[in-house]
């Protein structure tokens, strides 16, 4: 069961959750917005790009081997809907539950990925790919703290949000 579902049913009190949300029965608060970065390998012809800043457009990857989320996790149809806009459809060679397996098959060769910003400046994994900023625009997702509609948020909560906020603000600035 994913995130949405979850605090929609009520067995979770607060979700980070990015829009736009799919259940109706969810309320939200905006945290801001987080850039989308590609992550290739480190021996890839475009990471000599991270050296001198030159950009790098979505077109530019119609032909990469892509390693994406599985089905049902909401990047993963972020990173779909990005490269259908984008004008093609990626060439999925794997796929994971998990992001930071994606970033190490990345790291060692195996192709190509989209990842969120924040995830991208923490890498936990000895196996780390580079990271590079998107253009033709840069891609970005809206972060929210999501909760049933018509629920009783605790002072904690609230509290968290708060923190929350800004610390995605923060996060951003950088």
């Amino acid at each position: 069961m994913n995130l949405e579902k979850l605090t929609a049913s009520g067995q979770t009190d607060l979700s980070l959750l990015s829009l736009p949300l799919e259940i109706p029965a969810l309320a939200y608060e905006e945290l801001g917005e987080e850039r989308i970065d590609l992550a290739v390998p480190p021996e890839h012809p475009l990471a000599k790009r991270s050296l001198d800043g030159t950009k790098t457009s979505l077109e530019e990857l119609k032909d990469e081997p892509f390693i994406v989320l599985k089905e049902g996790q909401g990047f993963r149809k972020m990173t779909m809907d990005l490269c259908r806009n984008a004008g093609f459809e990626p060439k999925i060679v794997f796929e994971s539950n998990n992001m930071e397996t994606v970033q190490s098959l990345v790291a060692t060769g195996m192709g190509v990925t989209l990842v969120p910003h924040f995830i991208a400046r923490a890498p936990r994994s000895e196996f780390v790919p580079v990271y590079l900023p998107l253009t033709n625009p840069a891609p970005s997702r809206t972060l929210v703290v999501a909760y049933r509609r018509g629920r009783y948020l605790s002072k904690a909560a609230k509290a968290f949000v708060e923190t929350f906020k800004s610390t995605v603000s923060e996060l951003t600035e950088e």
